[in-house]
Formats: C-alpha cells, structure tokens, sequence
C-alpha cells in the first residue's frame, strides 16, 4: 500500500537529518521513489485531499525522528 505524505515543516532541517545519518545517495533514492535503507518514526494524522476533483488519503506529516 501506498500513501503520499505531505510535510510543511522545515525541509532543509530533514534532508539535513537524513543525509548526516544515511548519506546523500539514500536521500536521493528516497526522493526518486527508489528502495532505500532510510528508516524513520514519523507523526502524522490522516486527511481527505480533494483537489482537481480527485479525492485521496494523504498524510499530513508533523514531525519525524
């Protein structure tokens, strides 16, 4: 199953995060959709996103570690 996530905190803080504890190509492969080894706990809260007349599930992420 996928869920797109949506994260309006600080970016440059987690690819910071993310980098420093797994490196800029797991980061990379991350955002590209590929596997990687990146694990993280994240807080979210599930929400109905209607836009352009879809409607999907997204989660809306508040913080991550």
């Amino acid at each position: 199953l996928l869920v797109e996530g949506i994260y309006f905190g600080d970016i440059v803080e987690f690819e910071n995060t993310m980098m420093m504890k797994y490196g800029e190509n797991e980061l990379k492969n991350l955002y590209e959709g590929h596997k990687n080894n990146i694990y993280i706990d994240i807080v979210f809260y599930p929400e109905v996103n209607q836009f352009n007349g879809n409607t999907s599930i997204q989660l809306v992420i508040e913080d991550f570690r």
